[in-house]
């Protein structure tokens, strides 16, 4: 994955990793298509439909809800939650 990325250049990026700086939209794997170039062997993406500024891009936390409870204390913190807990939103309060 690419740290950065410019216009006219894409990275691969999973389900709910942080994009690269400089990334504005995410494209579903399933909507693109890997193609090598023969001329100089880099890699290509064709995407293969319309997207906007912001199209599938969630900020983080979006889905937790301000004072909602996201796990117990004494409870072992399940995989998927790392992610909030390393970089909770600033606004966010873990006793």
């Amino acid at each position: 994955m690419l740290s950065e990325v410019e216009s006219g250049t894409a990275s691969y990026v999973t389900t709910g990793a942080a994009l690269p700086r400089g990334a504005d939209a995410v494209v579903k794997v399933e909507d693109t298509e890997r193609i090598l170039s023969v001329e100089d062997g880099r890699e290509k993406v064709k995407i293969k439909v319309s997207s906007k500024p912001g199209a599938s891009v969630r900020k983080r936390g979006f889905d937790i809800e301000e004072g909602q409870v996201v796990i117990q204390a004494g409870e072992v913190v399940p995989p998927y939650l790392n992610p909030t807990l390393k970089n909770p939103n600033p606004n966010s309060k873990i006793p």
